[in-house]
């Protein structure tokens, strides 16, 4: 198998060479390898940000209920060579060399950030059927691809009284707790990710991870209770309006992107060496040199900075539309549950 750092070309990127070194020596000397991490992505794998001041420019679309909207994405400089470091590591050792990702968005943006990142498909390996061929279809159905349309499948199958117990029999007695605990606190959340759902939703190459990379404390600590351990990535996001609307700028995004701090990639790799041990929770951020991390050749700009546009339909078929729906049969469970809960009164009083 040809290594990635030559099919990426990574010599004549110094972030990612120098980022690829480090993930295969992680690999090489023990270390987790792409098998063991589950990866978010937004405000992990890459930055992201809109411009709020053109959003408002066409506020009267957004009165008729139409929510279509441009994003800039920004690459991190040097994730594309951890990642590699980790996958050319894993084959060297004879280890499973394929990454794991689990976000709370959907299929059609992470095809479309894709295509303007094509080494995350060599990074997540073949799919089932997909012959190789990119499409919104081939990442909804990848066995090592959880996305919210997955997650949502699922809760609303545990939120179904004809279904629920099925369901449950399939997570392991350990797990169950925490599960119930969820759907009956805030069901539509989707940053849970626990792995036996993954298994569940019929992605069993996800529900052997043991450590989350992810940017939400939530997320992280729902993770770690399952009995794993997590990287908490510290990132930098912008919010206007007072902090109330996040990922977003006044204007020009593009350049707020192209000038972060690009300290964060050798924190993570830094982490991922130490977390280890099973309910362990490492912090990773940009603050500091610890371990010398000041020989990473941070570039001045960041070098892969591009829009994305996201059509109205699409954002109302994978985003909106699905969180309705559970928060429409949250509601009808909690009604099941106090009718059942008053009927149960008046007989014990009867």
């Amino acid at each position: 198998m040809t290594s990635l750092y030559d099919t990426f070309n990574l010599a004549t990127r110094p972030a990612d060479a120098a980022m690829h070194a480090v993930g295969f020596n992680l690999v090489a000397t023990g270390g987790p390898g792409p098998a063991d991490i589950l990866w978010d992505a937004d405000e992990v794998l890459w930055d992201w940000a809109m411009p709020f001041g053109r959003m408002l420019s066409v506020a009267p679309k957004v009165l008729v209920r139409r929510y279509g909207h441009r994003e800039w994405i920004a690459i991190r400089p040097g994730m594309i060579g951890l990642l590699a470091g980790l996958h050319d590591g894993a084959v060297a050792g004879g280890r499973d060399p394929w990454m794991r990702i689990w976000t709370a968005g959907y299929p059609w943006r992470l095809w479309r950030i894709f295509q303007e990142i094509p080494e995350f498909m060599a990074l997540i390996g073949p799919g089932l059927d997909d012959g190789g061929t990119l499409t919104p279809e081939s990442l909804r159905s990848h066995p090592r691809v959880m996305a919210r349309g997955d997650l949502i499948n699922i809760i609303l199958a545990l939120l179904d009284d004809d279904q629920e117990q099925a369901i449950m029999a399939k997570i392991p007695a350990s797990i169950r707790p925490l599960v119930a605990a969820q759907m009956r606190e805030n069901p539509g959340h989707g940053g849970f990710k626990i792995p036996e759902l993954a298994a569940v939703a019929g992605k069993p190459e996800i529900a052997g991870t043991r450590i989350l990379v992810d940017d939400t404390r939530a997320n992280i600590e729902w993770f770690v209770a399952s009995g794993r351990s997590a990287v908490w990535v510290e990132s930098p996001t912008p919010r206007v309006l007072f902090g109330k609307v996040p990922n977003s700028l006044w204007f020009r995004p593009d350049r707020w992107l192209g000038a972060l701090d690009h300290g964060l990639v050798p924190a993570i790799a830094r982490a991922l060496g130490v977390v280890g041990h099973e309910g362990r929770i490492v912090e990773a951020n940009s603050s500091g040199d610890p371990d010398g991390e000041s020989s990473f050749p941070r570039p001045s700009v960041t070098e892969r900075v591009f829009p994305i546009e996201i059509p109205n339909k699409i954002f109302w078929r994978e985003w909106f539309g699905p969180m309705k729906t559970v928060k429409k049969a949250a509601r009808a469970r909690q009604r099941r549950q106090r009718a059942a809960l008053k009927q149960a009164q008046r007989l014990s009083e009867s």
